[in-house]
């Protein structure tokens, strides 16, 4: 009885944290959107991880493109407090898209033209633009990491086994069904493999953290594009056809992708929080992450 009683405590817990949570977490998108509001035309007064400007390039110097303005001009025209003046990106593929504009300009009408096109469609359509900028929020940043640096090298990744990773998410399952016959053993069982695991966890994850974080943000880039064309932005529809194309040729990687990583990377959603601390007990990240690299590393074969 007791037991029951204690299961019903914890389960009202973590419920009322959670809708707490929930709540709080509206309050914060509609605080966002006041913002976007608000700041629209202003300069930007955004902030970036150290190392972030080293590595925002990624993608500039990867794109072949015809012109690229070399360091020394770039340096003397002083572009890098222009894009940060410009900078209201929130993800950081637009980061990085951003400054590869910058850096290799397109100088005929016609590139001119198309862009005078977008920019001026989501200057009149704010409600688009507004829920354009919620969902690249919600994919969110890679930290210092361009994506760009490590997708080269994906397949030098060294293989990893994840029989380890199952043999500690048995002991977890196991003591914790040992909890309902035998109370003391199985809560130090859940204690002493919990600190195993997490130990270990972190141990690994440390390993492979700058492909572990391009992997996450592929998958959310992957997922995004599912909820961009459900939210019917007339200027992209060409756009988004083409990336519904890509997303089904991904399928293989995508698929499990929500056992690694949520949609809203920068939520303070406590049920997201929760499920942080599953997956340092369980690995479900890092086992999926090395599922993922095989798959790559015969992709690349």
């Amino acid at each position: 009885m007791e037991l029951v009683a204690g299961v019903l405590l914890v389960i009202v817990f973590v419920v009322a944290f959670i809708v707490g949570g929930l709540i709080d977490e509206r309050q914060k998108k509609r605080i966002f959107i006041k913002r976007l509001k608000e700041d629209y035309g202003k300069p930007s007064t955004k902030q970036y991880p150290d190392g972030r400007m080293k590595t925002i390039n990624g993608y500039a110097i990867r794109k072949n493109a015809d012109f690229l303005l070399d360091d020394i001009t770039w340096n003397d025209l002083d572009m890098d407090r222009v894009f940060q003046k410009m900078d209201f990106s929130y993800s950081a593929a637009g980061e990085e898209f951003l400054y590869s504009m910058l850096r290799s300009p397109k100088l005929d009408e016609n590139s001119f033209d198309e862009l005078e096109k977008f920019v001026t469609y989501f200057m009149e359509h704010e409600e688009d633009r507004i829920k354009l900028q919620t969902l690249f929020a919600r994919i969110g940043k890679t930290g210092k990491y361009s994506i760009f640096d490590y997708l080269d090298n994906l397949d030098t990744i060294k293989e990893s086994s994840n029989w380890k990773h199952y043999l500690g998410m048995v002991c977890i399952v196991v003591s914790g069904g040992l909890c309902f016959y035998q109370m003391e053993i199985g809560l130090m069982g859940l204690i002493v493999f919990g600190m195993v695991n997490i130990m270990s966890y972190f141990s690994e994850k440390s390993k492979i953290s700058p492909y572990l974080t391009t992997f996450s943000y592929l998958l959310r880039l992957l997922q995004s594009v599912k909820e961009l064309s459900s939210l019917k932005v007339a200027i992209l529809e060409d756009d988004v056809k083409q990336m519904e194309r890509c997303r089904e040729n991904c399928k293989q990687f995508y698929k499990g992708a929500h056992l690694v990583t949520s949609m809203n990377q920068a939520s303070s959603n406590p049920a997201e929080f929760i499920w942080d601390y599953i997956k340092m007990l369980t690995h479900v990240d890092l086992i999926k992450f090395n599922l993922w690299s095989m798959k790559v590393k015969l992709s690349f074969d």
